[in-house]
C-alpha cells in the first residue's frame, strides 16, 4: 500500500480532527466526589479504581486528593471538613467554593454505586492517555526520520514505553481469593519436589547457597557486598596536597594525621567533572605490597600497586591494565588545555547512528568540513560544538571539566612499598600525585551460572569494570587460564588450548554486558526492559551501587543510594527478575578482631547507640535499641515521617547489632541528644546529611506534634518511679493525660511572670534526667516543646516560646482544674499574645501544616568506640529516635544480603587460605547461613570447595 507524500499539506478537515475535546465524563467524575463526601465506604471502593491524575478537571483533583488526605489521617470527610482544609491550602474558590461541594453531594444519584462511576472516570482516563501516547508516537516518529530523535530502535523502545505506561496505570485489584491461589501454589510445590528440591530460580552456582536459598527468584533484589580490594594502594612517598590548608604532604602523612583525629581534606573530583574538596572517611595502611611506577609525558611519577584504578577518557583503568600512549585525568593547568585523541572514541560513542554531514548540518558548518577524526587532538570549544549538536551531556561535562590530560610514557616494576589509601565517600577518588586516583568477581560468577551453564539470559551493568576486563574475566574462570598470563601476554600453549576449548560455549551464553559511562536508573530499567521483552531477561546484575549517581541534585548521598536501592527493587518486581545489586563495605570490618563484616556494614549505612529510645507509635511510650535487640522483636510499630513531614505511624522490622563503632555525641539547642556513628544521617533544612557532616548552628529535624497511640489506656494518676515516668503514662487518654500533666507540674515545676522581662517562666524541676527527657516527649501529645537543661538541683524541662506555652495552658485547662496560681501568668500570657513576636526559637521555625521543629545542633564530640546497632523502617525509611528524626539503614529493600569474606584477606598465614565465607546474613525468606567456597584468584572466580581442581 503506498502513501502519498503530503508532508506541509493540512487536510481539509483536520483542524475538526485535532480539536475534538479530549475523552471525559465530567458528570461520573461529580458523582464520584459527592459518592466520597458521603460514604466512607465509598472512598474505601473508589480508591481502589482511581488516581488524582485520571480526573479531567484540575478542580476535581484537588478535591479527591484533600478527601483521600483527611481519609488517611483518619479524620471525616465530608464537605464541611473538606472545605475547611481547601481554605487551609488556599484552594477552596479554585474549586469552585463550598457551594459546589454541596453541588456535588446533590449530583450523586447514589454512593453505593461509587465504585462503578470511579470505573467510567478511569476508562476515560486511558482513552486520554492513549491519545496523548499517540500523539507522542507521531512525533517520535518524525523526528526519527528527521535524524532527531535518535536511532530507529530507540524511538521503538520508546513508543513501546509510552504504550506500556498507558496500560500500567490501569490499577486492578491486588488481593487474590486464597482458593483461587491454592492451586497455582500447589503445582510450585509438585515442580520443587519434583526437581529433589533442586534450585527453583536462577541457580547461583553455588550448591550450598542454592540449597539454603533455592537459587535466586523473580522480583527479589539482592545485595551481595564485600570490602573493596585491599590491593588498591598508592606507595608512602605519593605527595597528596591537603585541600583547608593548600599544604602539600605525603599520603602516608595524610593518613597519620587522619587517623589521629586530625581534619583533613583532600581534592576530589565530581561526576560533573569539577574538582572540589571533600573528607576522607577512612584513612588505611595496607602493609608491604609491590609496585608499578607510572610516568606520564610532563614528567608526573606515580608509584601505585597493578590494581589501583586511574581515571581515563572513557572511565577507571587499573593501572595493570593502562598501556603507554593512554592519557590519564590530572588537575588542569599545568599541561595544555586541549583533550586526547582517543577522546574521538567518546564522541564516536555519542555520534551512533548519525553522519558527519549531519553533525555539520547541525553546527552550520560545511558538509564537507574536516574535523580530523582520530588524528589530532581535539579542543574544548570544539568538543562544546559536538556536545551541543549532540546534545551530550558526557561530551559537554569532558569540555568543561576541571581536568587534563596527561599521557603515559612508561609503567614499569618499583619493588614493593608501604602502600595506603583513602575512602572518599560519595566520589571515590582522590588527586594524589597531581593525578586523578580511585579507591566483583562474585556477581559475574552468578552471571557464568546463570548464561553460560544454564543458558538463561543476564545482563550486566558495570559501573567500575570496563566491558574488556569482565570479559577477560569470564574467560579466565571458564577456561582456567591465568588472568595474569592474559594481561601480560604470556600465555603459553596450553592456556591457548583451554581458551579455544571453551571460546565456543561462552560466545554462545546469552550474556549482556554494558558498561556505559554514568548510567542512570532510568537507563538502566530502560535497557532490562527491552531484554526482557525480547531476549527472556531472567537476571539482572549492578555492580556497583555506590558508583550510580542520578546526575540531579538530591538531599544527601545517603538518600539518593536509598533511592537507587528502592529502584531495583520495584525493577525486580516490574520484570519479575532477580537484581543483584553489588556493593561495597565500609572499612568498620577491619577494626573488629574477627574482621568478619556485619549487615550494617553497607557503606551508606550509619549506626546509632543502644542507648537510642526509639518512639513507639502502639503504646506511645520509648524503648531502647538495645532491648529491642535483647527482646528479639520484629515488626515494631513506631513513629515515622512522611514525604509532607508528618508524623505517621510506620513498621520498624528489625533492629540489628552493627558492631563496635567510632561514636560522637550530637546535642541540640533543645537539650536533646543522640548519639551516632558519624555516617548515620539526620534530616536537616538541606535534606538527610551524615552526622560527620553537620556543624554548629546547622538546623536539624525534631518532632514537634506527636498523635495518640494506637492502644490509649485509662488509668488511675501516676507517679515517677524508678527514675522514670510510668510506661503507661505514654497511653494515657488525653482527658487522663492531661490531668496528669498538672498534677506532676503541681509537685516538681513552676509557673510565674517576670515581671522584669515581661515574660513568663514555666518549668519542671528533677533529679534525673529520664524524668524531663520523658515529660518532654510527653509534651508532644499536646504540641508543646520544651527545652531541656541543667541547673543547680539537677535537670530542668523549661516551656520558652510564648506559642508552646499557650498550647500547654489550653491542654491543662481543657482536661484540668488549674491551679489559682496559675491563673494570673495565663492572663498576662493572652495579653502578651497580642503584643509580642513568638519567641526566640522562631530562628529554627516550623509550617503551620507539619510536625517537625527545625532545632539546630550546639555541639557536636567525639565519645570513643560503642556497641551500635541500627534498623529498617520500609517506606518512610526514618524514624523518631530520642525526639530526633533520623534515617534507616540501607538494605531495607533487599530480600537477601550475602556478605563476602576473607580471613586470608587480614592474616596472610592463615589456615583457611583460598577460602572464603558467603555470609548470608539477610534471607526474607528463609534461613540465614554461612557457605564456605575456595577462592582462586588467579582464575578470578569464587568455585564450590569440591570443584577446586
Amino acid at each position: 500500500m503506498a502513501v502519498a507524500d503530503d508532508r506541509g499539506l493540512r487536510p481539509a478537515g483536520s483542524g475538526a480532527e485535532f480539536d475534538r475535546v479530549p475523552p471525559q465524563d465530567l458528570p461520573a467524575e461529580q458523582s464520584v466526589l459527592g459518592g466520597m463526601l458521603l460514604s466512607k465506604d465509598a472512598i474505601a471502593d473508589v480508591v481502589e479504581v482511581l488516581r488524582g491524575t485520571d480526573f479531567y478537571r484540575p478542580a476535581h483533583q484537588t478535591v479527591f486528593d484533600t478527601i483521600l488526605d483527611l481519609y488517611g489521617r483518619g479524620e471525616p470527610a465530608d464537605p464541611v471538613t473538606v472545605s475547611a482544609e481547601l481554605t487551609k491550602q488556599g484552594q477552596l474558590m479554585r474549586t469552585g467554593g463550598a457551594p459546589y461541594l454541596h453541588t456535588l453531594i446533590a449530583s450523586v444519584p447514589t454512593a453505593a454505586n461509587a465504585g462503578y462511576y470511579a470505573q467510567i472516570v478511569a476508562e476515560q482516563a486511558v482513552l486520554r492517555r492513549l491519545v496523548e501516547a499517540g500523539t507522542r508516537i507521531v512525533q517520535l516518529g518524525y523526528g526519527a526520520a528527521q535524524g532527531q530523535g535518535g536511532d530507529v530502535d530507540d524511538a521503538v523502545d520508546r513508543a513501546q514505553a509510552a504504550v506500556y505506561e498507558v496500560t500500567e496505570r490501569r490499577l486492578s485489584e491486588d488481593y487474590i481469593l486464597l482458593e483461587h491461589l491454592l492451586q497455582e501454589t500447589m503445582d510450585e510445590i509438585d515442580a520443587i519436589s519434583s526437581r529433589g528440591g533442586a534450585a527453583a530460580g536462577v541457580p547461583t552456582g553455588f550448591d550450598q547457597l542454592d540449597q539454603v536459598t533455592n537459587g535466586l527468584h523473580p522480583g527479589q533484589m539482592v545485595i551481595v557486598a564485600g570490602r573493596p580490594a585491599m590491593g588498591k594502594c598508592l606507595a608512602a612517598e605519593t605527595p597528596v596536597v591537603e585541600a583547608i590548608s593548600g599544604l602539600s604532604m605525603t599520603i602516608e602523612e595524610l593518613v597519620r594525621r587522619g587517623q589521629a583525629g586530625e581534619p583533613v581534606s583532600v581534592r576530589t573530583v565530581a561526576a560533573d567533572l569539577t574538582v572540589r574538596k571533600a573528607t576522607p572517611s577512612a584513612f588505611v595502611h595496607n602493609g608491604r605490597l609491590p609496585v608499578l611506577r607510572v610516568t606520564t609525558r610532563s614528567g608526573r611519577q606515580l608509584r601505585a600497586t597493578g590494581t589501583h584504578p586511574l581515571l581515563g577518557v572513557r572511565g577507571w583503568v587499573a593501572v595493570s591494565d593502562i598501556s603507554p600512549g593512554v592519557s590519564i585525568a590530572v588537575p588542569r593547568g599545568a599541561t595544555a588545555g586541549d583533550l586526547p585523541v582517543e577522546t574521538w572514541d567518546v564522541v564516536a560513542e555519542e555520534l551512533g547512528i548519525l553522519s558527519w554531514e549531519m553533525v555539520n548540518e547541525r553546527c552550520g558548518r560545511s558538509r564537507f568540513h574536516d574535523w580530523h577524526v582520530d588524528q589530532r587532538r581535539i579542543d574544548r570549544e570544539c568538543l562544546a560544538e559536538l556536545a551541543k549538536a549532540l546534545d551530550s551531556d558526557r561530551l559537554r561535562r569532558l569540555a568543561t571539566s576541571d581536568l587534563a590530560w596527561d599521557e603515559v610514557v612508561s609503567i614499569v616494576p618499583a619493588g614493593d612499598s608501604e602502600v595506603y589509601d583513602l575512602t572518599v565517600d560519595g566520589t571515590h577518588n582522590f588527586v594524589a600525585g597531581d593525578v586523578v586516583v580511585h579507591n566483583s568477581t562474585i556477581g559475574l560468577d552468578f552471571a557464568r551460572s546463570c548464561s553460560i551453564k544454564h543458558g538463561m539470559t543476564s545482563a550486566i551493568f558495570s559501573l567500575e569494570m570496563s566491558r574488556s576486563e569482565i570479559t577477560m574475566r569470564l574467560l579466565s574462570a571458564e577456561a582456567k587460564v591465568p588472568l595474569h598470563h592474559m594481561r601480560s601476554g604470556t600465555m603459553n600453549e596450553d592456556d591457548w588450548t583451554r581458551l579455544a576449548r571453551r571460546m565456543g560455549e561462552v560466545a554462545d551464553a546469552p550474556l549482556y554486558i554494558d558498561d556505559s559511562p554514568n548510567l542512570t536508573m532510568m537507563e538502566i530499567r530502560a535497557k532490562a526492559r527491552r531484554l526482557r521483552q525480547r531476549h527472556d531477561l531472567k537476571l539482572v546484575i549492578v555492580d556497583y551501587l555506590q558508583l550510580m549517581t542520578s546526575g540531579k541534585k538530591v538531599e544527601s548521598r545517603q538518600q539518593e543510594v536509598s533511592e537507587f536501592s528502592r529502584s531495583l527493587k520495584l525493577l525486580a518486581k516490574e520484570l519479575e527478575v532477580p537484581v543483584v545489586a553489588i556493593c561495597q563495605l565500609n572499612r568498620s570490618p577491619e577494626q573488629r578482631q574477627d574482621k568478619k563484616p556485619m549487615l550494617s556494614d553497607l557503606r551508606e549505612s550509619g549506626c546509632l547507640t543502644a542507648s537510642a529510645r526509639v518512639l513507639r507509635a502502639d503504646t506511645g511510650a520509648e524503648v531502647s535499641l538495645g532491648d529491642l535487640i535483647a527482646s528479639g522483636e520484629r515488626d515494631i510499630p513506631v513513629w515515622s515521617l512522611d514525604e509532607h513531614r508528618r508524623v505517621v505511624p510506620a513498621t520498624m522490622t528489625h533492629a540489628f547489632a552493627s558492631g563496635v563503632k567510632d561514636v560522637s555525641r550530637l546535642e541540640l539547642a533543645s537539650g536533646r541528644q543522640i548519639e551516632a556513628t558519624a555516617n548515620h544521617p539526620f534530616l536537616t533544612g538541606d535534606g538527610w546529611r551524615p552526622l560527620g557532616e553537620l556543624a554548629v548552628g546547622d538546623r536539624l529535624a525534631i518532632a514537634r506534634r506527636v498523635p495518640a497511640p494506637r492502644r490509649v489506656v485509662d488509668v488511675a494518676p501516676l507517679r515517677v518511679s524508678d527514675g522514670r515516668l510510668s510506661r503507661l503514662a505514654f497511653g494515657l487518654a488525653e482527658p487522663r493525660l492531661g490531668k496528669f500533666v498538672a498534677d506532676l507540674w503541681s509537685y516538681g515545676g513552676s509557673v510565674r511572670w517576670l515581671p522584669d522581662e515581661d515574660r513568663a517562666d514555666i518549668r519542671y524541676s528533677s533529679g534525673s534526667r529520664h524524668v524531663v527527657d520523658d515529660l518532654a516527649r510527653l509534651l508532644l501529645r499536646f504540641n508543646v516543646v520544651g527545652d531541656v537543661g541543667t541547673e543547680a538541683s539537677g535537670f530542668r524541662l523549661t516551656i520558652a516560646e510564648l506559642a508552646d506555652q499557650q498550647r500547654f495552658f489550653d491542654f491543662v485547662a481543657l482536661n484540668a482544674a488549674l491551679p489559682e496560681s496559675w491563673r494570673p501568668v495565663l492572663l498576662k500570657l493572652r495579653m502578651a499574645a497580642t503584643t509580642h513576636e513568638f519567641g526566640r526559637r522562631s530562628t529554627r521555625g516550623s509550617a503551620a501544616d507539619d510536625d517537625v521543629y527545625w532545632d539546630t545542633v550546639a555541639s557536636v564530640a567525639g565519645i570513643g568506640t560503642q556497641e551500635v546497632y541500627d534498623a529498617t523502617v520500609p517506606g518512610t525509611q526514618n524514624f523518631i529516635a530520642d525526639g530526633i528524626v533520623v534515617h534507616n539503614s540501607l538494605e531495607q529493600d533487599a530480600d537477601m544480603v550475602v556478605l563476602i569474606h576473607r580471613e586470608d584477606f587480614y592474616e596472610k598465614e592463615s589456615p583457611r587460605a583460598g577460602e572464603a565465607d558467603l555470609l548470608l546474613v539477610k534471607h526474607r525468606n528463609g534461613p540465614t547461613a554461612t557457605c564456605t567456597v575456595a577462592f582462586q584468584g588467579h582464575y578470578s572466580r569464587f568455585v564450590d570447595m569440591v570443584q577446586q581442581q
